[in-house]
């Protein structure tokens, strides 16, 4: 490229300082350790070498096999150094070098650089941030090394530091304490969240939807082999969590701070209605279906695959039911089949045959989008940014619903007055008034 006056940016050429060896190393010639660290360093000590140059570069160097974290830190250090006594990294740097430690196993060490930058702090707005501590911790929860310790350790280190916790942080306890199932201290860090006054503190979709995570653990069927766990005191009810869910998404419209988070997504829709169909709620389910309808959300490929595999398993359930207190559920999946025609079948008939026509149901002669079988079952692939209809959906639980109640409760001809009747309490108990006048909920921010 010089021959032809064409230069590549410093950027750029460390890049293809690292790709180099990787190939070298792939082909067992790679460089002496000193050498690439020279190289490198000759071009991160150019002025013009960023720290958004240095994030990418991290990136990459976590596909070559033999830069440890001792390697990185020396190479962080010179590039450091090489900007003068008073430099400092940003906090997305930071928080990457912590990502890479992690990356190559180096907890350790990544706990030492998060210690060593509050040390050396020069009262910059940076150092109150909670950034590095809330990575470090999500990092050592992913690969279950967080013990009661060493987060007693950090806690206290930023007190001593005086770092206050932002929602962020408080969000990365809660997933810690769920996966942990200390169910007591995550809604007690829910509750200390909810006290908060501040309009950037408002519990966003990430909070929620580590609650919906762990609620499921307490109230939907487990395993035999798999002890249910005990719901603690302050824990509320699910239909409780995704009312205050609601509540908050109606306050993050009038505080209109532009720091504050997205309370609903998909995402967190996708988790609660999991939780509902497990745990057989399906008025809950459908309440779920149509807050999707309410805030021009719509569902992806996952949301498909909760309802339709989960709907299969109860009735692969109820038809294997032979004990006669468990009667009611064998009725539900004759009722929910298709009535008389259904009785007699066996768990082994639910072939997916059954599944393509449940999913004919669902669609009809209508022109609703919907993903296919095999794309449901996870045997295809669809891109993430593809959404399909909800109303398929509403009819999978609508039948569900229907399936549960006697033919009494069901006028001739009246199925749907008679759903409305059933669904009417749980829009109540669920959905706050406020949201509900015009059938329309507003957008939240974000």
């Amino acid at each position: 490229m010089s021959a032809e006056r064409m230069y590549s940016s410093c950027g750029l050429r460390a890049k293809m300082l690292i790709c180099s060896d990787i190939v070298a190393t792939s082909q067992e010639r790679p460089k002496q350790g000193t050498s690439l660290f020279n190289d490198l360093s000759h071009v991160l000590s150019i002025p013009s070498y960023s720290e958004r140059n240095l994030r990418e570069l991290l990136d990459i160097m976590k596909d070559h096999p033999l830069v440890d974290s001792q390697f990185v830190r020396r190479l962080v250090d010179f590039y450091v150094n090489s900007r003068g006594p008073e430099y400092e990294l940003e906090l997305n740097t930071l928080n990457k070098i912590i990502l890479f430690y992690a990356h190559v196993g180096s907890m350790d060490t990544a706990e030492s650089l998060v210690l060593s930058h509050q040390n050396s702090s020069k009262n910059s707005p940076q150092h109150a941030n909670a950034g590095p501590y809330t990575t470090l911790i999500s990092e050592l929860t992913s690969r279950s090394s967080l013990s009661s310790g060493r987060m007693n350790l950090l806690l206290d280190q930023m007190k001593q530091f005086k770092i206050p916790a932002d929602l962020p942080f408080l969000n990365t306890l809660i997933q810690s304490a769920v996966r942990q199932e200390n169910f007591q201290q995550a809604f007690t860090l829910y509750e200390t969240i909810l006290r908060d006054p501040a309009s950037h503190m408002i519990p966003d979709s990430f909070v929620f939807g580590s609650l919906f995570n762990a609620l499921q653990r307490m109230w939907a069927p487990r395993s035999p082999r798999l002890r249910q766990a005990r719901r603690p005191s302050n824990a509320p009810a699910p239909r409780q969590l995704f009312r205050q869910m609601l509540e908050c998404h109606v306050l993050a419209i009038q505080v209109a701070d532009p720091r504050t988070r997205p309370v609903v997504r998909v995402s967190t829709l996708n988790v609660a209605l999991r939780l509902f169909m497990l745990s057989m709620d399906y008025p809950g389910a459908f309440v779920t279906l149509q807050t999707f309808r309410a805030l021009d959300l719509k569902p992806d490929v996952r949301s498909y695959r909760f309802v339709l595999t989960i709907l299969l398993a109860h009735v692969k359930h109820g038809l294997q039911t032979e004990k006669s207190w468990q009667r009611h559920a064998t009725d539900w999946a004759i009722h929910f089949l298709g009535g008389e025609g259904s009785v007699g079948m066996r768990p082994e008939d639910i072939r997916p045959e059954v599944a393509c026509a449940l999913l004919e149901f669902a669609i009809r002669d209508t022109e609703c989008r919907a993903p296919g079988l095999a794309a449901i079952l996870g045997d295809e692939k669809v891109p993430e940014n593809v959404k399909w209809d909800v109303e398929p959906l509403e009819r999978l639980v609508a039948r569900a619903i229907l399936a549960t109640m006697t033919q009494k409760d069901i006028r001739e001809g009246e199925a749907e007055r008679s759903l409305r009747e059933k669904l009417a309490p749980c829009f109540f108990e669920m959905v706050p008034d406020r949201l509900w006048r015009g059938r329309r909920l507003r957008r939240a921010t974000g």
